[in-house]
């Protein structure tokens, strides 16, 4: 879809070289013999730093796959140097979508401003894409 939009190509490439950098995880890490392998980041640097757009999508997405969705994929991306604030929200998106909300850790979800609200717009985003899937 991206490749057919206009000035799409720098988050085309971004995403597949997320995706490519990705994949080379689980071989990295067990060379490495990373026993707390959460924070072990192998290629990170290659995606940017996450100041413009595209890196920090990258970026995002990199953790997100790297770590199966779970909470060290938001961990390592607010660990990486760069924006980290940005590529760690933009991560924990793309982990709840994939997941869902229960894969949150509840000790994040306590200090969440406006977590009644948020949760609330979440149940009915859901609701909406599954009603759309059936």
């Amino acid at each position: 879809m991206l490749r057919v939009k206009e000035n799409a190509d720098e988050v085309y490439d971004a995403i597949v070289a997320a995706e490519k950098a990705a994949a080379k995880v689980p071989a990295l890490r067990k060379k490495a013999g990373a026993d707390d392998w959460w924070y072990y980041l192998p290629g990170l640097e290659t995606l940017g730093e996450g100041f413009v757009a595209e890196e920090t999508l990258a970026i995002a997405l990199y953790c997100a796959l790297a770590y199966s969705g779970s909470r060290y994929a938001v961990l390592a991306a607010l660990n990486h140097g760069g924006d980290s604030d940005s590529t760690a929200g933009i991560c924990a998106q793309l982990v709840t979508a994939e997941a869902g909300r229960n894969r949150i850790p509840e000790e994040w979800l306590e200090h969440l401003e406006c977590r009644d609200i948020i949760i609330d717009m979440a149940d009915r985003l859901e609701k909406i894409s599954f009603a759309e899937k059936s």
